[in-house]
């Protein structure tokens, strides 16, 4: 991304770009899993039938992209979010607890952090699926 001549956030190709639109609740939440399995997201879907609400946990990763926003990552729940947007639930996400993150990831921040949760694909915001870098 880049600043254009008129002072407005451009991405590569020189479209304008909302700073908000790679925000999803206030947080830069990305994910390198682009992969879908169909069959999961409609057994999901099937599972998710009348709920109000699908609750996400996300991590920070330690990182930041090139406009400053600390970087969350999803790191699971990729079919149940496909799921829940396909019924039109609303998506809510939490930061995991530091000793939580601790657990299952350690001291692990940043590029090393975002090297070892890597899925399938180049690391997406996931609410305008633009990449990150």
């Amino acid at each position: 991304m880049r600043v254009g001549d008129d002072g407005e956030l451009q991405g590569a190709v020189g479209q304008k770009i909302e700073a908000s639109e790679n925000l999803t609740n206030g947080m830069a939440i990305i994910s390198s899993q682009q992969y879908l399995d169909e069959d999961i997201v409609a057994h999901h879907m099937e599972q998710m039938q009348g709920q109000d609400e699908l609750v996400l946990e996300v991590v920070d990763s330690g990182g930041t992209d090139d406009d400053g926003n600390d970087l969350m990552v999803l790191y699971d729940g990729h079919h149940r979010k496909a799921a829940a947007e396909n019924l039109g639930i609303p998506i809510r996400y939490t930061e995991i607890s530091d000793r939580d993150r601790n657990q299952m990831f350690g001291n692990l921040t940043g590029e090393d952090f975002l090297e070892s949760n890597y899925i399938d694909s180049e690391w997406r915001y996931i609410s305008s699926n633009r990449l990150v870098w």
